[in-house]
């Protein structure tokens, strides 16, 4: 009965020891998992469907229910949202089980204008009465107002360069401006084009790479006025 289930993107398998189980998922960037379809969530939900029992039950249930496909937070109650930068973010990445353990990875990143208090507690609280044990890893957020003097300059080069009235963003991703003080993440993609970071195969045009060489060396003669 397992073999013969239909679940979109999941597919069961009987074999000489059970049943193979395996779900379809697509890429996307952790800063970013709702451009992606996450694998492991969508396996969770499809085994939630099977007749398991006990701990092993309570366990898949409770990953299904408070993870499952959701990339904003709001299954697992950390949820939050700002203007700047929008959304939580979720990313489940990693799960690893055998006989006799399971353990997870989860990466959320939150607004810039919240805090590490606003979600990481309540995650943390969470996992533990289902549980888990938990150890969080927290790096701290990085803004620079679109207002300050470098923001400014980086802005007048990429318009002047490029002829695009360009607007900074808030990123969930981490970048080496969190290496030095006063530093900031600049370019390299343009309006339009395909986010490839992390992706098989990652590369840029050579025509985009030669303008992103202008626009930096023009930025570092300005900056250095």
């Amino acid at each position: 009965a397992i073999a013969q289930k239909a679940i979109e993107k999941v597919t069961f398998t009987r074999t000489n020891t059970g049943i193979l189980v395996e779900a379809l998922g697509e890429n996307a960037h952790g800063s970013t998992p709702w451009l992606g379809e996450n694998a492991i969530g969508r396996l969770m939900l499809a085994l939630k469907e099977l007749p398991f029992e006990g701990e092993l039950a309570d366990i898949i249930t409770f990953l299904a229910d408070s993870l499952g496909m959701d990339t904003i937070g709001k299954a697992s109650g950390i949820h939050l949202h700002d203007e700047i930068s929008g959304d939580l973010s979720l990313n489940w990445g990693v799960l690893n089980a055998d006989e006799k353990d399971l353990s997870l990875i989860v990466n959320y990143r939150y607004p810039v204008t919240f805090e590490y208090e606003d979600c990481g507690p309540a995650f943390q609280t969470l996992f533990e009465k289902n549980g888990f044990a938990v150890q969080q890893t927290h790096k701290e957020k990085l803004y620079i107002p679109e207002s300050s003097e470098l923001v400014q300059i980086l802005l007048k080069v990429y318009r002047e360069q490029t002829g695009i009235d360009g607007k900074p963003v808030s990123i969930g991703g981490g970048t080496y401006a969190k290496c030095l003080p006063n530093i900031l993440a600049f370019g390299p993609i343009f309006p339009g084009d395909e986010v490839r970071e992390h992706k098989p195969d990652e590369f840029m045009e050579i025509p985009k790479l030669m303008k992103n060489a202008q626009i930096i060396a023009a930025a570092m003669y300005e900056m250095a006025k």
